[in-house]
């Protein structure tokens, strides 16, 4: 058993700890899926940690052509432990969209903050290049890059969360017929990217949804009478674990 303490003040370590934390558990977790406000401690000063995945961009949509349009890299994501005291602003971004126009960029994905933390989305893809890694300070987790869309060929891979090298994500890029191909979205380190919407020598399909939390749309397929449109970034969150005052 764990004591602190001497001799007969020595008590039960367990004893110290918040009601529901003896088992090493959080005493409340919460989940801020979108939207702002301010979001309070259950025990003013707690422990917490959080985690903030910031929303993914939106892929492309190519002109007319054989180019096909490039992908949304994914958000960023930070985790921190911290002692919050009174009520913490937050802001959970919107996910990024796919463009529905010829000739035209995906949005970015929102950024989440909570308190001074600020985790930034991903950015939208082009017409043909992706959305690069958004930038990041030390300890963060950048998210993965969009893949760019093929001219007349498949379409480039997206890329893994933390810098690792291009078009290693698992996001793959359409595939190519006349029309290129979409680039396929960038992994963040909670989804996966959409894949590439496939090229063809009429009509270019649509890129794929990301999944999950903060990865990057796919890029819409090139088409030399219709290119199909980017799919929408996966969205952000906050989550925060509570241990009180431990």
């Amino acid at each position: 058993m764990n004591l602190i303490g001497t001799g007969a003040n020595q008590t039960p370590l367990g004893a110290m700890l918040p009601a529901g934390s003896q088992s090493g558990g959080p005493i409340k977790t919460t989940t801020l899926a979108s939207g702002s406000g301010t979001f309070t401690p259950a025990v003013d000063g707690g422990l917490c940690l959080v985690r903030i995945t910031a929303p993914g961009g939106g892929g492309g949509r190519a002109a007319t052509g054989t180019q096909g349009a490039g992908a949304g890299s994914a958000g960023a994501v930070v985790e921190f432990l911290a002692r919050l005291s009174g009520g913490q602003p937050y802001v959970v971004g919107a996910a990024g969209v796919g463009a529905t126009t010829t000739n035209t960029a995906g949005t970015a994905g929102g950024y989440c903050r909570l308190g001074s933390m600020v985790a930034p989305g991903g950015l939208g893809g082009g017409v043909a290049t992706a959305g690069a890694a958004p930038t990041v300070g030390p300890g963060w987790i950048a998210g993965g890059a969009g893949g760019n869309g093929g001219n007349g060929v498949a379409g480039n891979a997206g890329s893994s969360p933390g810098g690792v090298t291009a078009g290693t994500g698992l996001a793959a890029g359409g595939t190519a017929s006349t029309g290129g191909g979409g680039g396929g979205g960038g992994d963040s380190a909670d989804g996966a990217g959409g894949a590439g919407g496939n090229g063809t020598t009429t009509t270019g399909s649509a890129g794929a949804t990301a999944t999950g939390y903060g990865a990057g749309g796919g890029g819409g397929g090139g088409g030399n009478t219709t290119t199909g449109n980017g799919g929408d970034g996966a969205p952000g969150r906050i989550q925060i674990w509570e241990y009180g005052r431990v």
